[in-house]
């Protein structure tokens, strides 16, 4: 199992991209019979109407989602939850949606140091929002942003190149190596992002 941890703060949509991630690792992965494991926290945003799984054990909630792929609310410490998950549906690929304020790269350390499974961090940023975020939340901005192995700048029809020029020399500061990207996700994600998120070749 593969581990993505999709970060962003509130309204850069990280929903929007992990659903669109989501949709691309069940059409590329078709064989699997659980390609994928969304994992919410207490407050995310996904909203999921279907049953819940039977034969669930203590340590997460499932409930189907579609093409296999499941959505999952974590109870308990996450490490084990996470290595239970592993151990009963044992899907291809688990990503993780924290909260906005939460460190990503102390997520990653958690699973690293207890689990035997490659970690991928993918932040997002608001390219609308950005200047206001940059001031708002400039002690929390390099957590999100340092640690990154793919930096999404989404909602850049929004802007014109000037801003997304500055957003992008702004995020460099913080994160020189990693591929950096411009999407707006409310209408389509190029499948080559898609699979740099995966770690997948195209």
């Amino acid at each position: 199992m593969k581990i993505i941890i999709v970060t962003g703060f509130l309204g850069a949509g990280k929903t929007t991209v992990l659903l669109k991630l989501a949709e691309h690792i069940a059409k590329k992965h078709p064989e699997a019979k659980t390609p994928l494991a969304i994992i919410e926290n207490e407050i995310g945003e996904i909203s999921v109407d279907d049953a819940t799984l039977s034969g669930a054990g203590g340590g997460y909630e499932v409930k189907s989602l579609f093409s296999g792929c499941v959505c999952c609310t974590l109870i308990g410490e996450m490490t084990t939850s996470i290595q239970k998950l592993a151990d009963e549906l044992d899907p291809l690929y688990a990503i993780i949606e924290p909260t906005g304020v939460a460190d990503p790269a102390s997520i990653a350390e958690s699973i690293s140091q207890f689990l035997d499974f490659e970690t991928r961090i993918v932040s997002i940023v608001d390219a609308e929002r950005w200047g206001i975020i940059k001031q708002a939340l400039k002690m929390i901005i390099p957590r999100q942003l340092s640690n990154a192995d793919v930096l999404l700048v989404n909602k850049v029809d929004k802007v014109d190149d000037a801003v997304l020029e500055g957003v992008d020399a702004d995020i460099r500061e913080h994160n020189a190596s990693a591929p950096l990207y411009h999407a707006c996700a409310n209408q389509s994600i190029d499948a080559e992002i898609l699979d740099q998120m995966c770690g997948e070749e195209a």
